[in-house]
């Protein structure tokens, strides 16, 4: 059973930079396309891949209590995006993946 998600943050959206509204604004389902014959193309996953992937995204979410998208490709490749809404914010969300 993946973990529970964060609870949502207070901030509107349309309050924040674009580039930040577009993070928050990403559904916790990483973005399903067909593949255009490109490796880079974004990966078709199987309902239990979705899953998993979302599993991850939630483990992770909760791990740097932040946004996280995870965009995983056709070739099996991908990134993992998380959010940040200041230079502190960021120093939090390092110390949380690496430790103080």
């Amino acid at each position: 059973t993946p973990p529970a998600s964060l609870s949502p943050d207070n901030r509107a959206p349309e309050n924040l930079a674009p580039s930040e509204a577009e993070v928050l604004s990403m559904s916790a389902t990483p973005t399903v396309q067909r593949p255009t014959g490109d490796a880079g193309a974004p990966a078709v996953l199987t309902p239990r891949e979705r899953l998993e992937l979302e599993g991850f995204e939630d483990r992770l979410r909760e791990a740097v209590a932040s946004q996280v998208a995870i965009r995983h490709r056709a070739d099996g490749a991908g990134k993992i995006e998380i959010a940040y809404y200041s230079t502190a914010d960021l120093e939090r969300v390092m110390d949380r993946l690496l430790g103080p």
